[in-house]
This record gives C-alpha cells, structure tokens and sequence, in this order.
C-alpha cells in the first residue's frame, strides 16, 4: 500500500494539475443516449459499437436486425432499426406492426397521382364467394382474420365490380422493393384483426414513418381505414384510427386503404402441407384430407376442404353434404358452396361422377 501511494503521488507531481482541481472544473459524462449508442445491443445481429459504461447499449453498423415492432422493413426483406435507417443501396418499403405474424404495413396510403385519396370498398355489392359474412363485431378475432385469404377471394370475385380497395393492395410496388416479397400481388389490404394489431402498435409505427418521410413515408392517419372483412353482401368493415373503434358501411363509402405485406418465409397458405419452391403464398402440396385448386385472379394455389361423396348400390353418386350437390355439364359434382362448377371464377375444383375433377 506504502508503494502504490508514493507511485500515485509521484504521477500527480509530474502532470502538475491534481492539486489545483476544484469542484467547478468537473464535467458530467454524457450519458449512451447522447454519444449515439440508442439501441438495444441484443437487437443487432450484425457488429455493433458498444457504450463504454453500459454495455447493454449499442450503436449497429449499418446492418440488420432482429425484427421488431417499428422496425424498418427494407426492399431487401430485412429489418433495419429506424434510428440508423437503411444502408446505401437499400430503400424501406414498409414498418413492421406485427413481429409474431411477421407482417409490416406500406408506407403510404392508397394513392392515385401520388395523391393519398379515399375510395369505396367496391364498385357494387354481392355476397362475396369465399368471404366470411362476419356480423358480430365481437367475433372478429376469429373470422375473417387472414387478409391475405380475404383480398384473394376479393379479387375472385366479379359480382362486386371493381374491388378498389382490393385491386388497389394486388397492384401495389413501393419504388424500393428489390426482392419478390413486396412486388405486386404481395400486398394485401389488412383484416379487421391485423388492423386491431396495427391501431394498438400506431404511435410506434407512427414514429418510425416519421423517421422515414424523406422516402415518401406519411404517418398513419386520424381517419377510417377499410378492411379486407365483408359484413354483408352490401356492407364491409372498417376501423376508424382516431377512436380504434370498428364498424361497417356501405362498400359504396369512401375510406383510405394501407395495404400489408409478409416478409416471412414460411409457407402461409392454410391447410397447405408444402408451399412452392421460394414461394409463401402459393401451395404445391395440400396437407391429406384437403384439394388443391388455383385461384384464377391471382394464380395462386390453395388447399379446401375434400368433399366427400358416396356411391350407393345403384351406381348413384352423391355427395355427403347435400348442400353441395350440383349438376355441371351433365354431371353430377360437389362443388364448394356457391362456386356454381366454377362459374364465379374462384378456380375452385368440384368433384364429379365421370370425370374425378371438373
């Protein structure tokens, strides 16, 4: 101890200062926050600069990372946080609001000439082939919910006219979008419950379209906002994201759409045992007990329940759900309901007596 002190001594003798240090010449250090080290370190799965005096607190070189609520979703299908923003050659495309599910909304409203504008649900009214009629307000955590299935059987159908809403998510491509997962027919216009999911997590998302204005982004508005879920052949609903109420109206009625996109890789077609190569959204194998048919507007392949049917002693063929039956070509099928042999132009495939698959 003897030793160590006169060492001390000695050094402070040779800087000449310690002995003239007053209370007045001290400076606080500047906290992480202010040297730019803002973010999490366990969220960058690249290298990263660490705050000298919290290591728990980080700096990502420009690089990815784990995806979050409010993260940066660039062109490239990768996360990036939005404090540093993207690296050069890579544009944002969306702002995830959903890390379990994996989805994250456009930037921008539904727009025509760059011009963020409202526009009806569809063009006319028609029970939509395909579509819940979800009539219970209370029960729209658990029908309707797959906007991605939703906006498929909209653009099915052709008994609503022009589906604006729907038509508007299947054609839209952010400028930034750089791989297959965000290119047109990737979008989707949200179901009732991914809306909820999206109001729930605005001011986040808000903040990181903020962020993000010099790319175009706009924050998500004080407005009503259409979901892909129908109510009725002549009502759908909508949230309205100054309350986060939901409701329905007309289709006729004029609201603003943000369409939703999955930046996940896993296959996400219900019932569908294997997707087709590098596709998320498009089955190549139904799992047993389902049939695999093509939606004709979209030329995506999806899996629907197996109709059974029953050939008595004399030959009769019918189907086990009577509501099914129907007579196409001369030929008695099972057909899913209201598909008409395929006339509504779902691409459904009805199961007939002579001809296994019509």
């Amino acid at each position: 101890m003897k030793k160590l002190s006169i060492q001390v001594a000695a050094l402070c003798s040779v800087f000449g200062f310690v002995n003239n240090v007053s209370a007045t010449d001290c400076i606080t250090a500047p906290d992480c926050a202010t040297l730019g080290y803002t973010v999490d370190a366990s969220s960058c799965s690249g290298a990263a600069l660490y705050c000298p005096w919290d290591l728990s607190k980080a700096a990502c070189k420009m690089g990815a990372v784990t995806c979050a609520v409010g993260s940066i979703l660039g062109g490239d299908q990768l996360c990036y946080s939005p404090d540093s923003g993207t690296p050069d050659g890579v544009e944002p495309v969306g702002i995830v609001f959903d890390a379990t599910n994996q989805l994250a909304v456009a930037l921008r409203d539904f727009s025509a000439s760059d011009t963020e504008i409202q526009f009806p649900w569809s063009e006319s009214y028609c029970d939509t082939s395909g579509l819940d009629n979800c009539t219970d307000s209370d029960g729209l955590t658990s029908c309707g919910t797959d906007g991605r299935a939703n906006t498929d059987a909209i653009l099915a159908s052709t008994c609503n006219g022009t589906t604006y809403a729907a038509n508007g998510a299947n054609e839209y491509t952010p400028s930034g979008c750089s791989a297959d997962f965000c290119k047109a027919g990737k979008w989707f216009l949200p179901s009732i419950k991914e809306l909820n999911t999206l109001y729930n997590a605005k001011s986040t998302v808000n903040a990181s379209l903020s962020l993000t204005a010099s790319s175009g982004a706009t924050t998500l508005k004080e407005s009503s906002y259409w979901s892909s879920v129908e109510y009725s052949d002549a009502e759908a609903w909508y949230i309205a994201f100054y309350a986060g109420y939901n409701s329905r109206d007309p289709k006729s009625t004029k609201y603003y759409a943000r369409f939703v996109v999955y930046y996940g890789t896993s296959c996400r077609v219900e019932n569908c045992a294997l997707c087709e190569d590098g596709v998320t959204d498009s089955c190549g194998l139904c799992k047993i007990g389902y049939s695999q048919y093509i939606n004709l507007a979209t030329n995506r392949k999806a899996c629907s329940e197996q109709l059974d049917t029953d050939v008595d002693d004399s030959n009769t063929f019918t189907c086990s759900d009577s509501t099914v039956q129907t007579t196409c070509n001369g030929m008695t099928c099972c057909c899913p309901a209201d598909d008409l042999c395929g006339s509504s132009g779902s691409g459904y495939m009805c199961l007939c007596n002579d001809a296994g698959v019509y």
